[in-house]
């Protein structure tokens, strides 16, 4: 299954799978930043390497995947993360008949270790070498830990407080602190668990008032207060809910929001590597808008979605496939992007913030991307509660690629080796683009 995941992130960049061996509500508007069981689908143009041939994901919670592609079949593939100066090998990969080579749950989440740097050397049988780095961001321990206890217990009744990893790596130790209502203050050290099943710890507040809750990790804490015995419960104050979401392009971005909204917003990252609205692909997109809608109630979907588009599409109510990516196929997707828009709107209580993708490297990601934004705009256009953050305008401003831009006098890398996705660097500043626009448009307020 992990593989599966990785192999469909290469698939999107229009790569076959590998084999492996080894180890505010208002009208919508385009905002220029400032800052199965179906049948498979055809496969969209193939898209270059282009001299880019490693690509590091979020697989899932707690991991990195990374994988190289574009290679020649049986090339040897030596994978290594770079610490300062350091560098530790990580595996040896055959690349497969498609010349790829995945390398699922290559490292974990750190909270000391916010960017990843990754390396790869590729000897083709032939004895040609070729080599690449790529960099990666992943989300912080400010929200790793959610913390579940109930609004009230009965004075001398057990209270119970859940303690879940949410990276679900169970590898840390967090600091839990109880006093109140009787209850004197005591700290102790509880291990987090493996899985979703998270750690229970009980107390028996023997007397009437507030028990305080604190749980502490890597320097961040979580606060909860539970009512005992007659007590009249205070409400929670929780902040408003940023669901980021989309496929691979949104990885990085998204824990930067993180960053700069702090703990007065609930942003919940939630990516679906090598997912798409082309094809197959809008009934699972559906199906995963619904649910997170229902659990989260965000007042803000930031929404990336579009790095893995490119197969044809059969409008509703026809039985006809459209190819990609002229006029025919941007109105076919821009009605996926349409509906999943109204998904997420949920009839005006919510806010979409679209990311559009930059200029890729490769001519035929680029055809392809180019639809896709074009159909985002078009879909945009007579929704209320939309925005559009193109962030063309920032690292792509002429419509040509560009590995670097100039950003606070200095030249910066803002693209990864694969020529699609952005670097750790490219992550940052579109996360400081859309804070800005949040803010800017009282989206949060």
């Amino acid at each position: 299954m992990r593989r599966a995941r990785l192999a469909a992130v290469l698939a999107g960049l229009g790569l076959a799978s590998a084999a492996v061996a080894g180890p505010a509500p208002t009208a919508a508007r385009t905002v220029a930043a400032t800052t199965r069981a179906e049948a498979p689908d055809p496969a969209p143009a193939p898209a270059p390497a282009d001299g880019g041939f490693l690509l590091a994901s979020r697989e899932q919670p707690g991991q990195i995947a990374i994988g190289a592609f574009g290679l020649v079949p049986g090339s040897q593939v030596q994978f290594a993360e770079v610490v300062g100066k350091a560098s530790t090998a990580l595996a040896t990969v055959t690349a497969g008949p498609a010349g790829s080579a995945p390398l699922p749950n290559a490292a974990r989440w750190r909270c000391d270790r916010r960017v990843r740097r990754f390396t790869a050397v590729a000897t083709a049988p032939d004895g040609g070498v070729r080599q690449a780095s790529t960099d990666l961001r992943t989300p912080g321990c400010a929200t790793r830990i959610a913390l579940d206890v109930p609004d009230r217990v009965g004075r001398g009744r057990l209270l119970r407080i859940r303690l879940v990893d949410r990276w679900a790596l169970g590898d840390v130790a967090a600091r839990l602190c109880t006093s109140g209502a009787g209850l004197a203050r005591v700290c102790r050290s509880v291990r987090l668990v493996p899985g979703g099943g998270g750690v229970t710890r009980r107390v028996r507040p023997p007397a009437d008032g507030r028990v305080a809750v604190r749980v502490t990790l890597a320097g961040h804490a979580g606060i909860a207060e539970v009512a005992v015995g007659r007590v009249t419960p205070r409400p929670r104050r929780t902040g408003p809910v940023v669901l980021t979401t989309g496929d691979s392009t949104v990885e990085g971005i998204d824990s930067g929001i993180e960053d700069a909204l702090g703990r007065a917003v609930r942003v919940r990252a939630e990516s679906a590597a090598g997912t798409r609205l082309s094809g197959t692909g809008e009934p699972d997109w559906l199906r995963r808008a619904a649910g997170q809608v229902r659990r989260l109630q965000p007042r803000v979907v930031v929404l990336s979605l579009g790095g893995n588009e490119g197969f044809p599409i059969t409008p509703r109510g026809t039985t006809a496939q459209v190819a990609c990516c002229g006029a025919d196929w941007v109105r076919a997707i821009a009605a996926r992007q349409g509906r999943l828009m109204d998904a997420y709107r949920q009839a005006g209580r919510g806010a979409v913030v679209w990311l559009t993708i930059p200029v890729p490297r490769s001519a035929a990601q680029a055809t392809i991307v180019a639809a896709v934004n074009r159909g985002v705009a078009r879909a945009a256009r007579s929704r209320s509660h939309v925005r559009v953050l193109d962030l063309g305008t920032i690292f792509t401003p002429d419509g040509v690629y560009r590995e670097s831009i100039r950003r606070g006098g200095r030249t910066v890398r803002v693209r990864a080796p694969d020529g699609l996705h952005l670097s750790a660097a490219g992550q940052q500043i579109a996360a400081d683009a859309t804070v800005a626009l949040l803010t800017r448009d009282g989206l949060l307020d």
